[in-house]
């Protein structure tokens, strides 16, 4: 336990740093980070904050696709930390951690990639994740939206 809750401490601390990182680094390595812990079947009081802190952090993400993307799949992941669903709330992290989060990576997206490994990933575990369908759907649609917006300039 206390690996976890040093692992926890460092997550948060690189999260809350007031140095040069960038917040959308942050916001990365906070999901990417809150993913591995909770995947790996382990909880420390700083998964939460940590979690918390990337919604404070959100409006950093210039797409507003995937900003919503990653306002509503952290906090229904925030519901199910605090519901003990572990393994659901990592998959779901899991499901968007590699969505661009600036205008450089948006624009060189692969859809199919995502389409065809991560949310594949997260299908074949559907009866793991309370709210599957809900959730694909919903990143699917914004997805979608967001595509449709390039093509039209907006």
């Amino acid at each position: 336990m206390l690996f976890v809750n040093a692992a926890g401490a460092a997550m948060v601390k690189r999260l809350r740093r007031k140095d040069t990182m960038p917040p959308r680094r942050k916001i990365s390595q906070a999901v990417i980070s809150c993913r591995n812990l909770l995947l790996s079947g382990r909880l420390t009081e700083h998964v939460l904050h940590t979690l918390e802190a990337v919604l404070l952090e959100i409006d950093a993400i210039e797409d507003a696709a995937i900003k919503i993307t990653f306002e509503r799949c952290v906090a229904i992941a925030i519901d199910q930390v605090k519901a003990s669903d572990l393994r659901s709330a990592g998959l779901i992290l899991n499901l968007i951690h590699n969505l661009p989060l600036d205008t450089e990576s948006r624009l060189a997206r692969d859809v199919d990639y995502f389409l065809s490994v991560e949310l594949l990933t997260f299908l074949e575990h559907y009866d793991e994740v309370r709210s599957s369908r809900q959730v694909a759907l919903f990143v699917c649609a914004m997805l979608n939206a967001g595509r449709s917006e390039q093509r039209h300039g907006a």
